[in-house]
């Protein structure tokens, strides 16, 4: 029984005696002779246990943290157990008392420790997007031979929770002014340079994936997908180094139609949103964050000039041709838009064209010019006054009348009177 293998053989007629001896009649008047063997049977065998002795809560568990362990090696065979090695796969400060390789009698046993550090690859490895969960899976080996120098081998595993998966990042965005004027804010064509700065914030490394900015049409960063970037830490990106990824397209130019408009919405900014998108080392749990810097413009100062000027500016008699020039300059910083001139105070001036015709538009520092004529009358001589007459020039900005009015006047030279003598003779025959 147990470790040994019996065996019952009699030399009777019946020929399983193991489930009793019968006497045949055949046997009659013989005598039986039975023979009772016991054989020794080896049972090599090597049983481990593993334990985990000390280990942070699961919450608190993160890259550095350690894992302490026992293991306790017992030879459960009937047969000594010579050079038993005990490793651990993930322990390679495993410490035995005695020292391995050592023998183990039958019985006896042996206690070994050790400790495992947690790496930011254990806690990465884990599959899945924010809440995945897995363990660390930690085996402990026992090997040696038996008398015959057969094979000995016995292991046990143990599993350590890891906390949930984290995916967590934070995306910023800064813009810098590059100011060619003292105006408090951007003005037509100064160049807004923009970084982006992503910071891990989770558990679990990240791959950057995509940074998108609408504003920024041209933006291509080249070192895309970036990573892993692990908890902590934090990347750049901008035009050059040092920045760790380096990008083409992130300045913007500021155009007379965000002067114009106000920026975005009329808030008197231009603001854009960037869009910065991670996943987790396995490719899972995809995330994106949103990020926004916003950089004050000019305020519209709308503005119109008319100059009013004639040609010639004297005049002796009539019928004389006057040629009447409108100057309109924007000097202010949007567009007028729906620009008109007009001149009512003299009558008989003729239409009054415009280049380009009216109603235009102007930009900042733009100029239109219109003309107009006059065909002085004697009644204009008689007079003996100037001709003075004044125009107006007329136009809206964001639906506010914005205008301008200028005059200009004709001196009227007769010159002395001069009298007429009428002679007649009475009678005249």
């Amino acid at each position: 029984q147990g470790d040994y293998d019996s065996e019952v053989a009699c030399d009777g007629a019946d020929a399983d005696p193991s489930n009793g001896l019968l006497i045949q009649i055949a046997d009659a008047g013989s005598t039986i002779t039975c023979t009772y063997s016991n054989t020794f049977v080896k049972r090599a065998e090597l049983d481990v246990a593993k334990t985990v002795t000390a280990v942070p809560p699961t919450a608190d568990i993160e890259a550095g943290s350690v894992i302490q362990y026992q293991v306790v090696v017992t030879n459960t065979g009937n047969v000594p157990a010579t050079g038993v090695d005990v490793a651990d796969d993930l322990a390679p400060d495993l410490s035995c008392t005695p020292a391995d390789p050592l023998d183990v009698a039958v019985g006896a046993s042996t206690s070994c420790t050790a400790s495992s550090t947690i790496t930011q690859d254990d806690i990465d490895r884990i599959a899945g997007g924010n809440g995945a969960s897995g363990v660390i899976t930690n085996t402990a080996t026992a090997d040696g031979t038996d008398p015959d120098a057969a094979p000995i081998h016995g292991e046990d595993s143990t599993d350590t929770p890891l906390p949930a998966n984290l995916l967590e990042f934070s995306f910023s965005k800064a813009a810098q002014l590059a100011a060619t004027d003292a105006s408090p804010g951007g003005s037509v064509g100064e160049v807004i340079d923009y970084t982006f700065t992503v910071t891990n914030e989770g558990n679990t490394s990240i791959t950057i994936t995509t940074l998108v900015d609408p504003q920024l049409p041209g933006l291509s960063c080249s070192g895309l997908p970036y990573g892993p970037v692990p908890p902590g830490d934090t990347v750049t990106f901008g035009p050059a180094a040092p920045a760790d990824v380096v990008c083409a397209g992130l300045a913007y130019t500021i155009t007379q139609d965000d002067i114009d408009n106000q920026g975005t919405g009329g808030s008197g900014e231009i603001q854009n949103t960037a869009t910065a998108s991670g996943t987790s080392p396995t490719g899972g749990g995809g995330d994106s964050r949103d990020a926004t810097d916003n950089v004050p413009l000019d305020p519209p100062q709308p503005d119109i000039d008319l100059d009013k000027s004639v040609s010639p500016t004297s005049v002796t008699s009539a019928p004389t041709t006057l040629t009447y020039t409108f100057t309109v300059t924007n000097p202010g910083n949007v567009t007028i838009s729906g620009i008109t001139v007009t001149d009512t105070s003299l009558p008989g001036l003729g239409p009054i064209t415009c280049t380009p015709a009216a109603p235009f538009d102007l930009a900042p520092q733009d100029t239109a010019t219109c003309e107009a004529e006059y065909t002085v009358t004697q009644a204009d001589i008689d007079a003996g006054t100037g001709i003075t007459n004044t125009a107006s020039a007329d136009g809206t900005y964001d639906g506010d009348p914005v205008d301008d009015q200028d005059s200009a006047t004709v001196d009227v030279d007769a010159g002395p009177a001069q009298p007429e003598i009428i002679k007649s003779a009475s009678p005249t025959s």
